[in-house]
This record gives structure tokens, sequence and C-alpha cells, in this order.
């Protein structure tokens, strides 16, 4: 489920997504590219919490997460209790 995007305060838009069930053993991060002093290059990998995809209760995410990250948890919190 989409779960929009938010804008952090260095500038850097974070899109999120929800899904019901267990993490896929074969999760990886994916290549990202970025345009840096005007050239396309690439930048390394991201995933879900920097290098590891992992689980937390809704409390402990809500600690782990930058200030600007905690609205998507809300949006989360407000499509599952429709």
């Amino acid at each position: 489920m989409e779960l929009g995007s938010i804008k952090q305060k260095g500038g850097k838009i974070v899109h999120a997504w929800a899904f019901e069930g267990d993490l896929p053993k074969s999760s990886r991060s994916n290549q990202i590219c970025s345009k840096w002093n005007g050239h396309w290059a690439r930048v390394g990998s991201k995933v879900f919490l920097g290098d590891q995809a992992r689980f937390f209760t809704e409390a402990v995410a809500r600690r782990k997460l930058k200030a600007a990250q905690v609205p998507l948890l809300d949006r989360l919190r407000a499509t599952l209790n429709k």
C-alpha cells in the first residue's frame, strides 16, 4: 500500500509503502543513480533502514525514524484504522 512521500530537512524525498506478510529472504538493496555536479552517477545502494531490512513495532519505529518520517507511520495507522 502506497503511503506517499515526505521531504526531509535536508531536502531528500522519501517514498514509503507498506505490505502485509513476511519479508522475502531474497530481499536486497536497489542501486540508485543521482545527479551530482551536473552529471549522473551511481551513488550506491539504499534499502529500507539503511543497509538492513527489518520489522519493528510501531512504538520502536517511531523512536528510530527521523522526525520528518513519522507522518508516514501516521498515514499507515490511519489506513489500518479504516
